[in-house]
């Protein structure tokens, strides 16, 4: 099997905000005199005119505001808003879904145009999500959101969410234990996706950039579609993931989104914050991802104390993570494993601290587990946890690194250090292994301590045996020297000297390409130019962008293949419409979790991008009421016959169930306002009355009350008169 490196010379919980059953309802208000043009379209609103705190709700499916009135010209039933102004002192912005549940809410259609919201004080964020809101939020122009004391810049746990796409950008800051965009202070950050050409910069305190406040989760965070992200993690949290002490999963970062991710002390770049994990973590299609950790936590995976599991990069993507003091590039952070990490593709760059560049972080205790299966694969230091290889392993000049089994180790007095110690021996070239001694044609190291995977590099020249050293009590250097062959040691071929393409010159949203290379015999040695990361690479935004070019002599076996970086001079494109990708049907399957597809329905259907998802097949199953078809098992977004099918790929939905129930052991039964309270909603529940069981609550630690809802209302009942059906 050959192989390939390269390698170059604190639990509090808070959710949406749930809003009491009695909201006053809101109405659009207009000034004195401001002109109507439809009744309904979109509406617009400046925030510098607000008289308070402004909430948007919805009444009868069309949007409504407080704090502040429509401006001249806006629809009087409008579908659509648009936020433009700056507010005045600490203002902020609520957009209430109106769901008082655990379900998802009303959906709003909102765009931001050179809108500001800063707050100086109070408990307050920015924009706050609340009732399940679902947010489609189109950025035109400078936008910034800042929150201040426990809240986010812009505020969003499940089972709200929003999607953030458009030409223009965000500021997003939290304050003290907030997330830039996600979770406040104790509170989760989750159902975030950003895409669409949206630029974005979020930055937490305490909390992620993106992903949970302090001590909560970052979850379900998605950036694709050629968004440009900017994270940076608060102390303790991820650039992208969890809040200090929060957990980072299910992150997928892809289609050509470029992605710089920073954590905060002890928190990863991508991943877990401060003592915990980073897992799920999907980086694929061409996606162009920097990711630093802080100190003790890893590039992408877990920060301090936290491993790094289920990590896979593919699909020509661009990878760059560093860990810091202790954190592994890619895996676990300080004291802990990088498991099942799995490279099939793309250009990867990992840089451990005293720990492996890709798998586990200083002094785990854990066996760390990583395959390689393709792409290119540079690790700074040398250290992969490696499990399997189906690839070529290479050194940063492009030559093979030859694996060999080394005999156990003897001691001074015979007696044999427990296993075999497993080294890899690269080509000639130079570089280093931790410390060690050159000495007339052998190489010895010194306080190393091999493990299986480890390896070492050999400076130019020819070997016959190489000398294992490890140190044990007292210092006392042991060391044998078994036979090498020579056959595996190979000399480096001389680099060609490159005359590097200059007065290169491209148009936004050209790919390299678009741009003419010089062609064979322009340099000496005589080799062909081509860009290390594909032709179909973008150029980049207007201004001079850095790529990398690749020379590869004609004559391979006399001269190595070099890269370097060049210039190319980008020019803004005038009136260059955005890219109308052609339009597919994708296959949608139905699947009834747990119930099945009700007679007559199709299991199956074929829907156009773009276009709505028209009539969806009914699911039934016994002794639950049918919710609706969500795009996950478990929470996830409601997809309904109205909404557009966003997504350019076959795609699954699932039937999500509430437990039906009956009143039970009574001839009728009032239905509370409050678990255990004495107020009641004057409502008589008859024995065999059906209802749906939302919850439970226990009452004094063990008197247990059921949250129902019969028909339209909402109440608590004492368990012992509710059986499940």
């Amino acid at each position: 099997m050959s192989m390939n490196f390269i390698k170059k010379g604190s639990p509090l919980k808070i959710t949406c905000i749930v809003l009491i059953a009695c909201l006053v309802m809101t109405v659009p208000m207009f000034g004195r005199g401001q002109a109507v043009n439809a009744e309904t379209g979109a509406a617009t609103i400046d925030m510098s005119k607000a008289t308070g705190d402004v909430t948007i709700a919805k009444s009868g499916g069309y949007i409504t505001a407080s704090g502040v009135g429509f401006e001249s010209g806006s629809a009087t039933s409008p579908t659509s808003l648009v936020i433009t102004g700056t507010t005045a002192s600490s203002l902020n912005l609520t957009v209430n879904g109106k769901n008082g549940g655990s379900g998802v809410g009303d959906e709003f259609d909102i765009t931001f145009s050179g809108t500001s919201i800063e707050i100086g004080s109070g408990s307050k964020a920015g924009m706050l999500l609340a009732g399940g809101a679902q947010v489609d939020l189109t950025l035109q122009g400078v936008n910034r959101l800042k929150g201040n004391t426990d809240s986010a810049g812009l505020q969003v746990s499940s089972p709200c969410s929003v999607d953030i796409k458009g030409s223009g950008s965000l500021d997003a800051t939290g304050g003290g234990g907030g997330a830039g965009i996600g979770g406040g202070n104790q509170g989760a950050g989750s159902d975030i996706s950003i895409g669409g050409y949206a630029t974005v910069t979020a930055t937490g305190n305490y909390g992620a950039g993106i992903g949970g406040g302090a001590y909560e989760a970052g979850s379900d965070i998605t950036i694709s579609d050629n968004a440009t992200v900017t994270a940076t993690g608060g102390n303790n949290g991820a650039g992208i993931g969890g809040g200090d002490t929060g957990e980072g999963r299910d992150i997928s970062i892809g289609d050509n989104a470029a992605v710089k991710a920073t954590g905060g002390n002890s928190g990863a770049g991508i991943g877990g914050g401060n003592g915990e994990a980073g897992s799920d973590i999907t980086i694929s299609s061409s996606a162009i991802v920097t990711a630093a950790g802080g100190n003790y936590g890893a590039g992408i995976g877990g920060g301090y104390l936290g491993a790094g599991s289920d990590i896979s990069i593919s699909d020509n993507a661009s990878v760059t993570a560093t860990g810091r003091r202790n954190g592994a590039g890619i895996g676990g952070g300080d004291g802990e494993a990088g498991s099942n990490i799995t490279i099939s593709g793309g250009f990867v760059t990992a840089a451990g601290n005293s720990s492996d560049d890709i798998g586990g972080g200083y002094s785990s205790n854990s066996a760390s587990s990583v395959k390689i299966t393709g792409g290119s694969v540079y690790a700074v230091y040398g250290k992969i946890a490696l499990v399997d290889n189906s690839s070529t392993l290479q050194d940063g000049k492009g030559n093979d690194i030859y694996k060999v089994t080394v005999p156990a180790v003897k001691t001074g007095t015979s007696k044999s250090l427990k296993g075999n110690y497993d080294i890899s021996v690269p080509l000639p070239g130079g570089g280093s292994y931790k410390a060690k001694t050159v000495t007339s044609g052998s190489i010895s190291e010194h306080g190393a301590g091999f493990s299986a995977g480890a390896y070492i590099y050999l400076p130019e020249g020819e070997y016959s045996s190489i000398s294992v050293g490890t140190f044990g009590k007292g210092h006392s250097n042991v060391s044998s020297t078994p036979a090498l062959s020579t056959d595996n040691i190979v000399l480096w071929n001389p680099e060609p000297t490159v005359t590097w393409p200059t007065g290169l010159t491209a148009t936004e949203r050209q790919v390299l390409g678009d741009i003419t290379l010089p062609g064979n015999g322009t340099s000496s040695p005589a080799g062909i130019f081509s860009w290390t990361n594909g032709n179909s690479t973008s150029v980049g935004k207007a201004g001079t962008q850095k790529h990398n070019m690749t020379f590869t002599p004609q004559d391979t076996e006399t001269y190595e293949t070099v890269t370097a970086d060049v210039s190319v001079a980008v020019t803004k494109k005038q009136n260059d419409p955005k890219p109308v990708p052609a339009v597919k049907s994708y296959k949608v399957t139905f699947d009834p979790n747990g119930g099945k597809i009700k007679a007559g329905s199709k299991k199956a259907k074929m829907i156009k991008a773009g276009a709505k998802y028209g009539k969806l097949p009914k699911a039934v199953k016994n002794g639950f009421n049918f919710k609706g078809w969500y795009t996950k098992k478990k929470g996830g977004i409601r997809i309904t016959s109205a909404k557009t099918m966003k997504y350019r790929k076959n795609i699954k939905l699932y039937a999500h169930w509430t437990a039906n129930a009956k009143v039970a052991n009574c001839k009728y039964v009032h239905l509370r306002k409050a678990a255990g309270a004495s107020k009641f909603i004057k409502t008589y529940l008859k024995k065999g009355t059906k209802v749906s069981i939302l919850g439970s609550v226990k009452v004094n630690g063990h008197y247990k009350w059921y949250k129902v809802k019969v028909g339209k209302k909402t109440g608590y009942i004492y368990s012992r008169y509710v059986k499940r059906v």
